[in-house]
């Protein structure tokens, strides 16, 4: 037998024994959360009416508040002022006027406590130049007042409008008042305007918009919450028409323009027409220089008939006319006007000889109407006359 050679190798195997991976706190914290939740499903279940009971009552709750949610996409912000806009009857003297506002600041003064209390600032009447296209005024019947309360105040400011508002209306009848309160976040939002909701009607007529309008006012104001409705357009404003002969303003050499022009200059300056400038050589300030007739001369309603018109040519006219009245009681007299203490204008040509140096008067070449306006207007026929 052939021997066999049989090698055997001792290997040793071996075994290494690995740590159990610990669990993170936040599984079990989680696993003892629904461990205990599934506890409480099972308990609910189990007591039906322990569950559905406390649940019903505070949905109920729930509905039962849900009238003193606010509405607004932006609730309304406590900016701790507001702007309280005053109008009396149209055609109320500015006098008038500031009388009525300074009753306005006494209620307001009573109602807010003096500790509570900032600035009251008052804007009476249009101002002058530029600034009256951005005046919510219209006339010198219409006031606002800025009111103001101290920073960190304990009273609210909607309060103290609804006590405003009551005693106003109590000693104040027959005026239209509305308040503007918010801020700057409402005042964005209204895209300026003073009311949130503003309603626009066009029209042709004036007269039919302004019926439309007392309408859809008396319609907003039944619904509950809304206050201070009313129509801003004013119908009832005093106005005074002149007509301007054109037969006797040519015969004096006068146009429309430069009648208009005498009437303008000589009750409100030359500063809307043809303002002069003077600048200061030191601080190069522009400065305006406007001619105006003294007011104070104007204390009769007729006196601003007897305004001269300057650029009057009679030096042509028949020496009977001038004086005589002819020209439809023309006078041409300077006497018991509220200019007579002024000098007569030069001669240079445009008036008669040396008895006859005296202005040209407004009542000489028009005739006044007294009107409340605006008048009717009518776009149709107007665009039909320019076609």
């Amino acid at each position: 037998m052939a021997p066999v050679a049989i090698a055997a190798t001792h290997r040793t195997e071996g075994h290494s024994l690995a740590e159990p991976e610990a669990k993170d706190s936040r599984f079990t914290s989680f696993e003892r959360f629904a461990a205990g939740y599934g506890a409480f499903l099972q308990w609910g279940l189990r007591h039906k009416t322990l569950v559905i009971v406390p649940v019903v009552v505070v949905f109920a709750g729930t509905m039962a508040m849900a009238p003193r949610l606010a509405t607004e996409f932006f609730p309304k912000v406590d900016a701790g002022e507001f702007i309280l806009h005053v109008a009396a009857p149209e055609g109320t003297r500015l006098e008038k006027t500031e009388a009525i506002v300074g009753k306005v600041e006494e209620i307001v003064r009573h109602v807010i406590p003096p500790t509570e209390l900032n600035q009251v600032v008052s804007n009476i009447g249009l101002p002058q130049g530029w600034m009256v296209l951005y005046t919510p005024v219209a006339g010198p019947h219409q006031a606002f007042v800025l009111v103001s309360l101290v920073k960190g105040h304990t009273g609210r400011t909607d309060e103290y409008i609804n006590r405003i508002r009551a005693d106003l209306r109590r000693d104040l009848p027959g005026m239209k008042l509305s308040f503007q309160t918010g801020g700057v976040v409402s005042d964005v939002i209204n895209a300026g305007l003073p009311a949130p909701v503003d309603i626009k009607v066009s029209g042709e007529k004036f007269t039919d918009l302004n019926e439309t309008a007392k309408k859809i006012r008396d319609v907003v104001a039944s619904v509950p919450g809304t206050l201070d409705v009313r129509v801003r357009q004013g119908m009832d404003y005093p106005e005074i028409h002149l007509n301007v002969d054109h037969v006797k303003a040519g015969l004096l050499g006068l146009t429309e323009q430069q009648v208009l022009a005498d009437v303008v200059a000589g009750l409100s300056s030359n500063i809307s027409g043809d303002p002069g400038y003077w600048i200061d050589p030191k601080t190069n300030n522009a400065y305006f220089v406007v001619a105006q007739y003294p007011e104070q001369n104007l204390t009769r309603f007729e006196d601003f008939l007897l305004t001269p018109l300057v650029g009057a040519r009679i030096t042509d006219l028949p020496i009977t006319v001038v004086g005589s009245g002819r020209l439809g009681g023309s006078t041409f007299s300077l006497q018991n006007t509220p200019f007579a203490g002024m000098p007569t204008l030069p001669s240079s040509g445009l008036y008669a000889g040396d008895g006859h140096k005296l202005p040209v008067l407004l009542k000489d070449v028009v005739t006044m109407e007294r009107k409340t306006g605006p008048e009717t207007i009518d776009h149709t026929t107007c665009s039909a006359l320019w076609m």
